[in-house]
C-alpha cells in the first residue's frame, strides 16, 4: 500500500483524541490482562483476608484480628475500602477478577493521561510520554489499594493542571472525590499536598483576595473530605506516620531504593527527558521543575515512588510540551452522529475479544510462588499449631485462616519484634528460640534463602517437610502426628 495513503490514514485514526485515548487504553489493558503482574505480591493476599472479614462481619476492624502475635491490638485499617473491592473481585470470578480490576485501573488512569496529553500535543510525543508513564507503572502494577486509586490519582492531577491553566480553584465538588481516596490508600496526601502547592502558586501569581478565598474553600473542604472515614480525624493523618517514623518501615522492600544494578524504568524516563531538554527547549515554571526534581528523588530514593513518578509527571510537564510540541491535528472534537457509535461498537468488540482471550487462555497463577504447593505438604493438625514466618509469606496464611507471627503490615507490629524475627530469620539461634518458646512454635514456613533454614537442617529436633524455590517447611517433631515422626522430607522438585 502507498506511504502516502497509509500515513494520512494512521493519523486520521490516531489523531483523533477519543480514538487515542480508547487505543492507548486497550493496549494498556490488554498487557495487563495477558502478564502474570498482578499477582505478583505477597500483601494482596492479606488485603483479600482483611475484605473478606469486613464481608463477613459487616464492620471494619479495629484492632488485629489475624496474627498470633499481635492479636487485638490496635490496628488503623486505613485501605478498608480497597480491601472489600479486592475481596470482592476475587469472590467474583477469582484470579481472573483480580487481574481485571487491576487492568481496568491502570486502563483508565492511563486513558487519563492520554486524553490530556492528546489534546494539544503532538501524536509522536503522546505516544512516547505514555509509553514511558505506563513503563514506570510496570514493577507496582499490583492487586493492591495504590492501584485501584490510581485513576483518581491522575483524574485529580488533570484536574489541579486544568484549574492552574484556568487561573482558579477547582469546583467545590470535585473535593468529595478525597473521601473514595482516604479510605482506599494513604496517597490521598499526596493529593492534598498537590492542592496546597496549586492553591500557593496561584495566591502568590495573582495576589487578589477574592481568589485566596477561593483556594481556601476549596482546601477546607479538602480537609472535611479525608476525615470521613471510620477513625476520623486520626485516619486523616495516619499516613503521615511514614515521615514521623521512618525508622518503623526499616527493611519494608517496596520502600527501598530500586535496584540500580539493572535498568529501571525511572532511568530511562529521566535519560529521555534529560536528552528531550538539551535538545529541545523545554523550559518549566520554577514551581513545576521543583515538583519534578521533588518526584524524580522520590522515585529513584522509594521504588514505590516510580508509579507516581509515571501516573503525576506527565501532568507537570505538559504546559512544556505543548510549547515545544504543538498539537497540529485539529481531531480533538468528539464527531457525532452514526461515526460515534461506529467507534463505540468497534472499541466494545476489540475489549470482548481481548477478554474473550484472556478467559480462553488461562495464566498459571501460583499464589506467592507456591505457598499454596508448600502448605499441602503440612498436616491440618499442624497448620493449626503455632507457626514461625518471614513477612512475605504472612498475608497468605492469613488468606488460608493461618494465623501468622509476622506478615507486611510493618505499621502493626512493634520495631523490636520485627527486628528480632529478622535475626532470628538470619540464623542467630538465641532469637528464634526465644520466639519459638514464647509463642509455643511448631512448624516454620519461610522463603528458603533465610540462613534460618540451614540451622533447623542441623538441629535433630526439627524434620523438614518441604522445599521448592519458593518455600522450605520445617516441623518440630514433638509436635508432628506420629506416623510422620519416623522421617517426612520431600526433596527439591
Amino acid at each position: 500500500m502507498p506511504q502516502g495513503f497509509v500515513k494520512p490514514a494512521l493519523s486520521r485514526v490516531l489523531g483523533n483524541r477519543p480514538n487515542f485515548t480508547a487505543l492507548v487504553m486497550l493496549c494498556v489493558g490488554a498487557v495487563v490482562l495477558f502478564l502474570p503482574l498482578s499477582l505478583r505480591d505477597a500483601d494482596t493476599w492479606w488485603h483479600m483476608a482483611a475484605g473478606q472479614w469486613m464481608m463477613a462481619h459487616h464492620t471494619v476492624p479495629m484492632t488485629d484480628p489475624f496474627t498470633r502475635s499481635v492479636a487485638g491490638h490496635p490496628w488503623l485499617d486505613h485501605e478498608w475500602l480497597a480491601e472489600v473491592v479486592l475481596a470482592a473481585a476475587y469472590a467474583l470470578a477469582g484470579y481472573l477478577g483480580l487481574t481485571l480490576l487491576t487492568a481496568a485501573a491502570v486502563a483508565l488512569a492511563m486513558g487519563c493521561i492520554a486524553r490530556r496529553l492528546s489534546q494539544c500535543v503532538a501524536l509522536p510525543v503522546c505516544v512516547l510520554v505514555c509509553s514511558l508513564a505506563f513503563v514506570c507503572m510496570i514493577p507496582q502494577i499490583l492487586a493492591r489499594p495504590h492501584i485501584l486509586v490510581l485513576p483518581i490519582l491522575t483524574w485529580w492531577s488533570s484536574l489541579l493542571l486544568r484549574a492552574m491553566d484556568d487561573n482558579t480553584p477547582p469546583p467545590l465538588w470535585t473535593a468529595l472525590a478525597l473521601v473514595p481516596w482516604c479510605n482506599m490508600h494513604g496517597s490521598f496526601v499526596l493529593g492534598g499536598i498537590m492542592a496546597l502547592g496549586c492553591a500557593v502558586v496561584q495566591v502568590a501569581r495573582q495576589h487578589t483576595l477574592a481568589n485566596a478565598g477561593r483556594w481556601a474553600m476549596f482546601l477546607l473542604l479538602c480537609l472535611v473530605a479525608v476525615c470521613i472515614n471510620p477513625s476520623g480525624v486520626h485516619g486523616a493523618f495516619f499516613p503521615l506516620d511514614h515521615l514521623l517514623h521512618p525508622m518503623r518501615y526499616q527493611g519494608v522492600r517496596e520502600w527501598l531504593p530500586p535496584d540500580f544494578s539493572r535498568l529501571q524504568p525511572i532511568e530511562v524516563a529521566l535519560l529521555v527527558l534529560l536528552y528531550a531538554s538539551l535538545t529541545r527547549s523545554i523550559v518549566l515554571s520554577r514551581s513545576a521543575a521543583l515538583a519534578v526534581v521533588c518526584l524524580g528523588y522520590e522515585a529513584i530514593t522509594h521504588q514505590r515512588h516510580e508509579l507516581v513518578a509515571g501516573a503525576v509527571g506527565p501532568f507537570l510537564l505538559l504546559p512544556a510540551l505543548r510549547r515545544s510540541f504543538p498539537s497540529v491535528s485539529q481531531g480533538g472534537a468528539v464527531q457525532g452522529g452514526r461515526s460515534v457509535w461506529l467507534r463505540v461498537c468497534g472499541v466494545l468488540v476489540l475489549a470482548l475479544g481481548v477478554l474473550g482471550l484472556r478467559v480462553r487462555f488461562p495464566l498459571p497463577v501460583s499464589p506467592v510462588g507456591g505457598a499454596e504447593v508448600a502448605l499441602q505438604h503440612v498436616p491440618p493438625a499442624l497448620q493449626a499449631q503455632p507457626v514461625f514466618n518471614d513477612d512475605t509469606l504472612g498475608g497468605y496464611l492469613i488468606f488460608r485462616h493461618i494465623p501468622p507471627l509476622l506478615d507486611g503490615r510493618a505499621e502493626l507490629f512493634p520495631q523490636a519484634f520485627r527486628l528480632s524475627m529478622f535475626d532470628a530469620l538470619l540464623g542467630h539461634d538465641a532469637d528464634f528460640n526465644t520466639i519459638a518458646r514464647q509463642y509455643a512454635v511448631c512448624w516454620t514456613f519461610a522463603a528458603p534463602a533465610w540462613p534460618l533454614n540451614a540451622h533447623l537442617a542441623q538441629d535433630p529436633a526439627w524434620e523438614r517437610l518441604y522445599t521448592d524455590h519458593f518455600a522450605t517447611v520445617y516441623a518440630r517433631k514433638a509436635c508432628l502426628p506420629a506416623p510422620m515422626q519416623q522421617g517426612a522430607d520431600t526433596p527439591t522438585p
